[in-house]
């Protein structure tokens, strides 16, 4: 038979390890994000899909108005799909819509003027 604290030694050298295995996971998933953010060329990109597709602020744009585009405004920034926008934009005013945009709903009310914030 043998005695408990080896099984104990053993379990503490195995949850050590499994913990030193999920800090470097968790490391490294922070330091792809990281590469993403820094990679960007920091162009946003909504303006020039608003241009594209005919849509505009409207004129004055009220508090309510303000938030809401800045709410798309961070949007943009954190978009995972920036090489899907910058494809479409290269293509040069394509007539299908952006559909892989998490914005094209809020640019197409703009487009249509049918967005009222207050």
């Amino acid at each position: 038979m043998r005695p408990r604290w080896r099984y104990r030694g053993c379990m503490n050298a195995l949850l050590i390890a499994l913990i030193t295995v999920l800090v470097s996971l968790a490391a490294l998933a922070v330091f792809v994000s990281g590469r993403r953010v820094v990679r960007d060329t920091g162009r946003l990109r909504l303006t020039e899909v608003m241009q594209y597709r005919g849509a505009s602020l409207p004129d004055p744009l009220d508090e309510a108005g303000a938030r809401y585009h800045a709410h798309a405004v961070r949007i943009c920034i954190a978009c995972p799909n920036k090489p899907l926008c910058d494809e479409w934009l290269r293509a040069g005013r394509p007539a299908n819509s952006c559909a892989f945009c998490p914005n094209a709903h809020y640019i197409e009310h703009l487009r249509l003027g049918g967005l009222a914030f207050t």
